[in-house]
């Protein structure tokens, strides 16, 4: 589970522009300028990586700005199936 907690960490890296590893997990939200509208772009980020479903709005609806990064993370990999299935690797 915690590479699951990196991936999640580096794509929100990646939304922001700024290093995964500045990303400590005590930041709240709005001191690294992440919004709601950051944290839908992320998740359907995730959900095209790991071709799964996730209820945006449970979750951006669950943010405020005391909201702790590990917090974040914590609740987008929670809704993540254990074994989301591998894109295009079905047969038609």
């Amino acid at each position: 589970m915690r590479n699951r907690h990196q991936q999640i960490k580096a794509l929100i890296a990646a939304e922001l522009r700024i290093p995964a590893d500045s990303l400590r997990d005590d930041l709240t939200i709005e001191s690294i300028g992440f919004d709601s509208l950051q944290a839908a772009e992320v998740i359907l980020s995730i959900e095209q990586k790991l071709n799964c479903e996730i209820d945006a709005p449970q979750i951006t609806a669950a943010l405020t700005g005391d909201t702790r990064l590990t917090e974040l993370v914590d609740m987008i990999v929670a809704v993540i199936p254990e074994e989301p299935s591998d894109a295009g690797t079905g047969t038609d």
